[in-house]
C-alpha cells in the first residue's frame, strides 16, 4: 500500500531562493518538452516519454543549470507532461474536445518532485536534497513507519511557504 506524508518545509533565504530557481528551472522544461512534443503533432509524429527521456540528454547539456540537478527531479517533471499528453490523447479518441495541454506560467507550475532514492535523503528532521546547499528543516508532526519505503517526494510551494509530500510504501501484511 502507498501513503503519503505531508509535512512543512522551513527552508533558509538562500534554500527558499534555490528552491523557486530549480522550480523555475522545471517549468522551463515542461514548456520546452511541450513546445517539442506539439512541433512534432503539427508534423504528424507522436512522442512518447521515451522520445523526450531521449532528448533530456541534450537538454541538460544545453542548459547546465539542469545538469546541477539529479535525473529524477527532470523525469519527474517529463513524467508529468506525458500524463497531460496521455489524458489529450484519450480526448482525442473518445471524441471528446481534447485541447492540447498549457505552456505554464510561473503562477501555473507550483512544484516539482523526485522519483526514486537518488537525488535526496530524509535524515530525522531534515531533509537533503541535490543541488540545495545545507539540509532543509521539515516540522515533522508525525514520524514515518518504521517499515516504510520511501519511493519519491513532491515539493510544492503555495504562497510564500513549501511542503514536502512524501509517498512510501507500507507492507500490508494480515496476521
Amino acid at each position: 500500500m502507498y501513503l503519503q506524508y505531508r509535512h512543512t518545509l522551513e527552508p533558509s533565504r538562500a534554500q527558499h531562493a534555490k528552491l523557486r530557481e530549480i522550480l523555475a528551472l522545471q517549468r522551463h522544461l515542461y514548456n520546452a518538452a511541450l513546445e517539442n512534443r506539439r512541433s512534432s503533432l503539427q508534423a504528424g509524429r507522436v512522442l512518447t516519454h521515451q522520445d523526450d527521456c531521449l532528448s533530456l540528454r541534450s537538454y541538460r547539456r544545453a542548459h547546465p543549470e539542469q545538469a546541477a540537478l539529479p535525473w529524477g527531479v527532470n523525469h519527474w517533471t517529463l513524467r508529468r507532461l506525458d500524463d497531460a499528453m496521455e489524458v489529450y490523447s484519450r480526448r482525442q479518441r473518445s471524441g471528446e474536445k481534447p485541447g492540447l495541454p498549457r505552456f505554464r506560467s510561473e503562477w501555473r507550475w507550483r512544484s516539482f518532485g523526485i522519483y526514486g532514492l537518488k537525488g535526496w535523503c530524509l535524515r530525522s528532521d531534515r531533509l537533503c536534497l541535490d543541488g540545495i546547499t545545507g539540509a532543509i528543516r521539515i516540522h515533522m508532526h508525525r514520524s514515518l513507519p518504521a517499515e516504510a519505503k520511501p519511493i519519491g517526494l513532491t515539493l510544492t510551494r503555495e504562497g510564500r511557504r513549501w511542503f514536502v509530500t512524501i509517498l512510501i510504501s507500507v507492507d500490508t501484511a494480515t496476521e
